[in-house]
C-alpha cells in the first residue's frame, strides 16, 4: 500500500502501518502506548452468524474422546435432523494405532449421517491443514470436539517469561514436586499462564470455527469445548460479540446435563443493554446457591460480569452495560 493513499482524514499518523486481523484482539502482548489502532465500526459484527452448543471441559487431546462422546450424543438427540448438507470435522492428527485414529472424527461423522442424513458432505481437516484452508467454506455446521486447543507446556511457559520479563519457576509454578503437572482443578497455577492459554485457545477456536460458510456471510452452528465462563466472555468482547448459544452441556454418567452456571452467563451477556437484575438472582443464574449467593461471591462473581455490567438504579441491583468494557485480561 503506499503511503499517499493511505489517509484517516488526519495528520500522518506514523511512519509504520500495521494492519491488524480479527486474531490481533486475542493477542497476549500488549501495543506499543503510543500506537493508535483504528477499526470500522461500519462492520458488522460476525458473531450474530454464529451458535454454537458448548460442551464444558478442557480442550485438551487427554479429554477429547469424553468430548467426542458428547458431542456425538448432542448431534444425534440435540441436532437431529436440522438441515446441514455440508459439515466441517475439525481434529487432531491422526496418530496411527499409537493413538485415536483421526481424533474421533469417524465417529463424528457417523452421528453427523445419522442426523443429517447419509448424502451429507463431510470435510475433515486435521490440524496443520485447518489455517488458510477454504475446503469448509461452504459447510453451515461445524464439530470442534476431536481439536485440541492446547499446544505444549513448554510454549506457554516461554510466552509467560516473555511478557512478565522474568523466569518462572518450573518448581512449584509449572510442576509440583513429584513432577505432575500443576493444574488444580484443571488451571494453571500462575494468572498469566492460565491468560496465555486461554487467548492462544480461544483463537485457535475462532479460526477453526471462521474456515466455514460464516466467512462467506452464512450462520452457522458449532459444537465447540470450552472450560469456564471466562472464555464465553472473552469469545464476546473480541472476536465473537453476539454468538448464540443453544445450550452448555456438561459431560455426565448420563451423556451429559446443562452446566447452569456457564449458561447463565451466556444468557447475561446476551441481554439488552439497561436491563436490570436483583443481585441475588444474578448469582443464582450463575449456580452459586444459599441466601447469601451474592454476598458471598461477589468478587468472583463481578470478575467475570464486571466488563458487562455496572451497578444498578439501586444497591441490590446490576444493569446491563450499554457497552462491554475491558480488555481480554482474566
Amino acid at each position: 500500500m503506499k503511503k499517499s493513499r493511505f489517509n484517516l482524514g488526519s495528520a500522518p499518523v506514523g511512519e509504520r502501518l500495521w494492519i491488524l486481523n480479527a486474531s490481533a484482539r486475542l493477542s497476549p502482548y500488549p501495543y506499543p502506548e503510543n500506537m493508535p489502532v483504528f477499526q470500522c465500526p461500519d462492520l458488522p459484527p460476525e458473531g450474530y452468524q454464529v451458535s454454537l452448543h458448548v460442551i464444558a471441559g478442557n480442550p485438551m487431546h487427554s479429554k477429547h474422546q469424553a468430548h467426542v462422546a458428547t458431542a456425538c450424543k448432542i448431534i444425534r438427540e440435540i441436532c437431529l435432523h436440522r438441515e446441514h448438507k455440508a459439515v466441517f470435522i475439525a481434529t487432531d492428527k491422526d496418530k496411527g494405532a499409537k493413538g485415536t485414529k483421526g481424533a474421533g472424527a469417524q465417529d463424528i461423522a457417523a452421528a453427523v449421517r445419522d442426523s443429517f442424513g447419509a448424502a451429507t458432505t463431510i470435510v475433515h481437516l486435521e490440524r496443520g491443514r485447518i489455517r488458510g484452508s477454504n475446503e469448509a467454506g461452504e459447510c453451515t455446521f461445524a464439530c470442534l470436539a476431536g481439536l485440541s486447543l492446547f499446544t505444549t507446556v513448554d510454549n506457554v511457559g516461554a510466552a509467560a517469561s516473555i511478557l512478565t520479563r522474568r523466569t518462572i519457576p518450573v518448581i512449584p509454578h509449572v510442576f509440583s514436586p513429584n513432577g505432575s503437572l500443576n493444574t488444580p482443578g484443571g488451571r494453571f497455577k500462575l494468572k498469566i499462564m492460565r491468560e496465555i492459554y486461554a487467548l492462544s485457545a480461544l483463537d485457535e477456536l475462532y479460526q477453526t470455527l471462521w474456515r466455514t460458510a460464516v466467512r462467506n456471510n452464512g450462520r452457522v452452528e458449532g459444537i465447540v469445548v470450552v472450560p469456564d465462563a471466562e472464555w464465553l466472555s472473552i469469545l464476546w468482547r473480541t472476536v465473537m460479540p453476539g454468538f448464540r448459544t443453544h445450550a452448555v452441556h456438561k459431560p455426565s454418567a448420563r451423556g451429559f446435563k446443562i452446566d447452569l452456571s456457564m449458561d447463565g452467563m451466556v444468557f447475561l451477556m446476551g441481554v439488552a443493554p439497561g436491563r436490570e437484575f436483583q443481585k441475588q438472582d444474578v448469582a443464582k443464574l450463575l449456580g452459586y446457591k444459599g441466601k447469601d449467593a451474592w454476598k458471598e461471591n461477589k468478587a468472583r462473581i463481578m470478575h467475570v460480569l464486571g466488563p458487562f455490567f455496572e451497578e444498578g438504579e439501586n444497591v441490590q441491583m446490576l444493569k446491563r452495560r450499554v457497552a462491554f468494557t475491558g480488555t481480554t485480561r482474566l
